[in-house]
């Protein structure tokens, strides 16, 4: 049988096939879209449903769902992230050829894009249930044929879902910086003593064995100290900045002080394993944009800043700060190399989400109404004061 030929301002999803005993019924989904490919997170999910009857027997139906669900997959672990039903038929039977569309209201909107990454996959779904009966009037041949077959026919569809037209936009942050503090070297200070009485007093150590551990002990509290102070006064901010790229300002120390900072994000695909906890995840990296701020940064008075273009690829957006849970996390990173050329790194989470841009049509124009009002030659909101 020829498949209908869908509206082109419309997306008409692949025509799928069920055969249940003598019974055979093909599914299609139209969905109203002004693209022809695929629908966008600002779009309602609306349209209409398609049966046609196959087989060369009616087909019976008592009642049709439809679910609407969005499915993050990982390699060990799916996860629902939303899911709705609605009832969109009632009791029906199918004469064999017969072609019924029916109308389905808004759904509502895939909040997430489709996405293919490399351990992670989002799928957005459209699935139809119809239930079956069997009508008293049906011979007994023909129950008895349908034993054992089940009483309902499940399409699956899959819908592209893209982002629409826009534009990244990193949430203004102000980054805390990993400080030295003082009184923590008092603390260890302390406590290196107190171990160093009881090296040498209760275990008697012999000189050079007392000697080489005085030295790991301050060879340990020197890496710590010089680890705790590698990005000592270094302020950090990320500015909210629409429509451009992502904007990264710090305060100018010198020179030498940019010549020892990059600064940068990465997109990593944070899922759960096979053999881990629950609560552990497995990351694998996605994207890398780092720079070295002396040859990224302008001079803004007594600030740098760094313009950090975004990925022309479309990535998933970080709906939330927190990388305890399987998905795709952005962070900002920032990198210090010292004087022995060993690179001390911090990062942070950044809530990155996707701004809409309104098509043409839609970007309204004040328009300044003062010289129709000296024409009119009356006061404002009056259509004619001249008498």
């Amino acid at each position: 049988m020829k498949k209908p030929s869908g509206d082109k301002s419309g997306l008409l999803l692949p025509f799928i096939t069920k055969k249940m005993g003598i019974q055979e019924l093909q599914a299609g989904v139209e969905l109203s879209s002004p693209n022809a490919t695929h629908l966008t997170t600002q779009d309602q999910v609306k349209g209409k449903i398609i049966l046609i009857n196959s087989g060369k027997s009616k087909v019976y139906i008592k009642h049709g769902k439809i679910h609407l669900s969005s499915v993050q997959k990982g390699p060990y672990a799916d996860h629902l992230k939303g899911s709705k039903t609605v009832t969109f038929m009632g009791k029906r039977e199918l004469a064999p050829g017969e072609r019924l569309e029916i109308p389905v209201p808004q759904l509502g909107r895939f909040t997430d894009p489709s996405y293919a990454g490399r351990m992670l996959s989002q799928v957005n779904l459209v699935k139809i249930s119809l239930t079956r009966h069997y009508p008293v009037k049906m011979s007994y041949t023909d129950k008895v044929r349908q034993l054992g077959r089940g009483h309902e026919f499940d399409f699956q569809f899959e819908v592209p879902v893209c982002l629409p037209p826009g534009f990244y936009f990193a949430y203004p942050k102000v980054c805390d910086m990993a400080k030295f503090e003082p009184g923590w070297l008092s603390w260890a200070s302390i406590v290196y003593l107190l171990l160093l009485f009881i090296w040498a007093v209760v275990l008697a150590l012999s000189f050079s064995l007392h000697v080489m551990v005085v030295g790991a002990l301050v060879s340990l509290l020197a890496w710590a100290t010089i680890k705790l102070s590698a990005f000592k006064n270094i302020s950090l901010k990320v500015a909210g900045t629409p429509g451009s790229s992502m904007k990264v300002r710090m305060l100018d120390l010198g020179d030498e002080f940019r010549a020892s900072l990059r600064v940068g994000y990465r997109i990593n695909e944070y899922y759960e394993g096979a053999f881990q906890p629950k609560d552990a995840l497995s990351n694998v990296l996605r994207k890398e944009y780092i720079v070295g701020v002396d040859q990224a940064a302008r001079n803004d008075g007594p600030f740098l800043v760094v313009s950090l273009p975004w990925p022309e690829k479309v990535f998933p957006v970080s709906r939330s700060l927190d990388t305890d849970h399987q998905g795709v996390h952005w962070e900002l990173v920032l990198q210090r190399t010292s004087f022995w050329g060993k690179i001390s790194e911090l990062t942070w989470p950044l809530h990155v989400n996707w701004e809409h841009r309104p098509p043409p049509e839609e970007i309204l124009e004040l328009k300044d109404l003062t010289p129709e009002r000296e024409i009119l030659g009356g006061t404002p909101g009056a259509t004619n004061n001249k008498q």
